[in-house]
C-alpha cells in the first residue's frame, strides 16, 4: 500500500481536505482535515501577489480559468 500526504476536493461537498491518501485504492485513510478556507485564501493571495491567472483542463476538454479581480468597496455596500 502506497500512502502520500496530499490535498483533494470532495466530489460530493466540494470541501478541500488534507490528509493521507492510499494511492493504490484512491481512498483517504486515517484522519483528514478540512482546509477549504485556508486553501482558497492561499490561492487568492498567491494569484493577487503574482498577478497571474491559472488555467486547468477539465475532463470534457473545456478550460477552467482562475484569476483575481480587485474592486473598491463603498460604505454601506
Amino acid at each position: 500500500m502506497s500512502k502520500i500526504k496530499t490535498m483533494g476536493a470532495s466530489p460530493l461537498t466540494g470541501n478541500i481536505y488534507y490528509g493521507t491518501l492510499d494511492t493504490d485504492k484512491g481512498r483517504w485513510v486515517g484522519q483528514k482535515t478540512d482546509v477549504t478556507e485556508m486553501a482558497c485564501s492561499a490561492v487568492a493571495e498567491h494569484l493577487y501577489t503574482t498577478k497571474k491567472s491559472k488555467v486547468y483542463q477539465l475532463r470534457d476538454g473545456r478550460e477552467l480559468v482562475i484569476s483575481v479581480q480587485v474592486r473598491e468597496v463603498k460604505d454601506g455596500q
